[in-house]
């Protein structure tokens, strides 16, 4: 019974972080949520370390893409690891991961890994979509696609 307890305290958090962080771009509020040693991993985008990062990239992306909004397909909670599923939308207005503004909306799937200590996120491992994110920028077209 502790576990599911821990398991749906854990889900709370992440889903609240998501909520007033991510969808309500609320950059200042990831230290309520991320631990001070925070480590983000972001494949591609490179790790990050610390909450002041995180509250740093949060601006960045939300400067980037104003209206961005996450919806929630799934999520999943076992003990100390939450595991979400998303759809993220928003309109490029400012430069996105060194990509200039288009004006164009990008929308992409998205499954991040939290785990969670002492009610702080301590790890993420965030996995978005870039390949479908650098093509609707127009700076990159799969081989596929003709």
């Amino acid at each position: 019974m502790a576990n599911q307890t821990m398991a749906a305290a854990n889900r709370e958090l992440v889903e609240d972080f998501i909520r007033r962080v991510f969808n309500e771009h609320n950059a200042e509020a990831t230290g309520d949520y991320f631990s001070s040693d925070v480590q983000w991993h972001g494949g591609t985008l490179g790790t990050l370390g610390g909450s002041d990062a995180m509250t740093s990239f949060y601006k960045d992306l939300f400067a980037a893409l104003p209206d961005l909004h996450a919806t929630t397909v799934d999520v999943v909670a076992d003990e100390d690891t939450v595991w979400c599923r998303f759809v993220v939308e928003g309109t490029s207005e400012g430069s996105l991961f060194g990509f200039p503004a288009t004006g164009k909306t990008v929308r992409w799937d998205e499954i991040d890994t939290y785990r969670v200590a002492n009610g702080q996120i301590t790890e993420e491992w965030s996995s978005p979509d870039m390949t479908n994110i650098l093509y609707q920028l127009g700076a990159y077209t799969p081989p596929w696609i003709s």
